[in-house]
Order: structure tokens, then sequence, then C-alpha cells
């Protein structure tokens, strides 16, 4: 029988990481606890055409997670990748997306969907908008879509392209520069693009983790003393992401001038990046102030996220020490995190 055949139930695994999903509220705060009960409770009830699995990763808030914890839900994904059709990953909001975009270049070239959600109330309240995310995370799982995203609210977003926008509401998350990928309404759940828009996987799957822990982001604001960058090379940093103004602008010009140690960081062997500090739009070397810093060298990120920039230097400074290799790597983009460079043209008319 064909494995796409519709009559064949899918087989999910839901991977618990803790988070708002399963906490309760002790001593007036919310706190992880085993919540294990309430979710198998919730996805047992499910009466769509799957077969759903529960297994653990970890029981924390996502405030204190960081990649080697993050681990854990690679490690589960990889071990269980040949018995399952799809993943979900319960997660706290607050490191969400950090967690989504390190999983889109630790599972590069992934053939199967997983889909990443959580809540930002506890599954055991009234009104928690947890059961939801958790159903249509399913539906999604269900489906012909190979890559790391994340369902919140009403959209499904590409993993290395959501951010969280809003600290309470339903709707938190959000993709600034690139249209989700599928939203649900009272009688749908769709796909917005066509699949072949969709990430195909061009390769055989090459999973791999890697972390570094000398990458740091640098939000740029007036007065921003060039010690800061001078203190990062002196500490070993391999990797710095500047947060720069509008469109990658940044001061070369008075005491607070980041020209020179910009230079001193690229030629010491120090990959230096350029984001913008806006969630719409990107960097494009426009004005003077722009290109005095892509001409010392930094690479300019197009539209990418905080995260996905971060997650992806840190991936690549983990996995190998070939500053040109990385430099390439970073210019381009190797799965959906940024515009391809030849669209770049394209970009700049649309905004």
């Amino acid at each position: 029988m064909e494995k796409n055949n519709k009559s064949i139930k899918k087989k999910i695994l839901i991977i618990d990481n803790g988070g708002t999903v399963s906490m309760k509220r002790s001593g007036g705060v919310l706190k992880p606890v085993d919540g294990k009960e309430d979710i198998r409770r919730l996805i047992y009830q499910i009466t769509r055409p799957v077969e759903l699995y529960y297994t653990r990763a970890d029981q924390i808030d996502s405030a204190n997670s960081y990649p080697p914890l993050m681990k854990k839900i690679f490690d589960t994904i990889v071990e269980n990748y040949s018995e399952y059709d799809g993943f979900i990953v319960l997660s706290g909001t607050d490191t969400l997306a950090y967690l989504s975009s390190f999983l889109s270049f630790w599972l590069f070239e992934i053939h199967k969907p997983v889909v990443i959600t959580g809540s930002q109330k506890p599954l055991n309240e009234l009104g928690s908008d947890a059961p939801g995310n958790i159903y249509y995370s399913i539906m999604f799982a269900c489906e012909d879509i190979p890559e790391v995203t994340v369902f919140f609210g009403k959209h499904l977003y590409r993993g290395n392209r959501a951010t969280k926008l809003d600290s309470q509401g339903f709707d938190a998350f959000d993709s600034p520069n690139f249209l989700p990928l599928g939203h649900v309404d009272a009688l749908h759940h769709r796909i917005h693009s066509p699949l072949e828009s969709l990430l195909r996987p061009a390769q055989k799957e090459t999973f791999q983790y890697a972390w570094s822990d000398r990458v740091a982001i640098v939000a740029l604001y007036p007065g921003l003393k060039p010690d800061i960058l001078e203190w990062m090379l002196s500490s070993d940093y391999r990797g710095i992401i500047m947060e720069a103004y509008g469109m990658g602008n940044m001061p070369f010009e008075g005491p607070f001038s980041l020209e020179k140690t910009t230079k001193k960081l690229v030629d010491s062997g120090v990959v230096a990046c350029v984001k913008s500090s806006c969630l719409k739009g990107g960097v494009h070397v426009e004005y003077e102030t722009a290109k005095r810093f892509a001409d010392v060298g930094a690479i300019y990120l197009r539209d990418i996220t905080r995260e996905a920039a971060y997650a992806k230097l840190s991936w690549l400074t983990g996995k190998t020490d070939d500053i040109e290799r990385i430099r390439s790597e970073m210019f381009r983009s190797m799965c959906g995190e940024m515009l391809p460079v030849e669209q770049e043209d394209k970009w700049k008319i649309c905004h």
C-alpha cells in the first residue's frame, strides 16, 4: 500500500518539553509540573484518523532553556525518525522561536513535518488556548510539509521565520517578513502556499547538532561604546550579530564610531553579521552608514530574524573552524531562513 493513501493513519509523536501548557499555579505563580496526564487526556479524546503517541523530553520553563537542553528534543526526533510520520513539540513560548530556528538547522534537509506549539494559558485553566493549538498542530503534522514549523493562534509559520511579538495575546507569534504557510478557521485548516513553494529537501537528511557559546547579539543604541565589541574580541568570541538601525546603518563618525572596531573583528577572524533591529523589512546597503561596514567585511543578512541569525551562526561556528565557509554559509539562505540573494533586488522594490 502507498504511504500517502488517505486511508492510512499517520503516526504522530508528541514530544512534551514543558512550558506554560503543562504548568500549574503554586504560591501565586505558574511553575512547571508533571502535566503528562492532562496532555494525554486531551490527545486521546481526538477522533481524527491519526495514531498519536506521547513522550517527554523535559519539564522546564522555557526561560531556563538553552541549546544543550534543546538537544533533548533533537535527539528524540532523530531516535524516533523512522517510526513516525510527523512530530509535534510542546514548548514554552519565551524561547520557542529560538528552538524552532535551531531545529531548522539541526534537522537540515528533513523530509517530515515538525510542528512546534505551546500556549499562553495552562491547559488546566478555563479558557486555555492549549487545546486548539495542540489540535491544529496535529492536523498540520499530518500534512506533507517537510520542514520545522510553528503553529500558534490561527497560523502556521516557517520555524526559522517566526518570532514572538506579544507577551500575553493568544496570537503571540508572527512572521513579519514571510507569509504564513497555513491558517485555520471554523471550517478548515489550509496550506497557503502551493507545495512546490514549501521547502523540498534537495538531498538525504543531514541531521547534526552543533552549537558554540562564542556567539553574541549586540543591539545598537545611541552611545554604544566600541569597548563592548573590543571585549568580545578579547574574550575569544567567534561570531557577533549586530542589530543595526533601519536598513543596516551604524555610526562611523564621532566617539561612538564602530567602523574601526568592526574591521578589527573581521581581520581577527570573527564573523561579524548585521541584521535590522526592525521587525519588518531587513538590511540593504543603501546608505554610507551601511556601505562602510560592508566594505570592511560585515555580512548583511537581509531579512532574517534575531532568533534565526543567532541559531544559524552559533550552529555553523559549532560545526567548523573554517571562517570562509562560515561566512559563505551565513550569506546564503540555507533552509528558507532569509531571502535568497538573487531575490534581493525584488525585495528592495517591494519594501
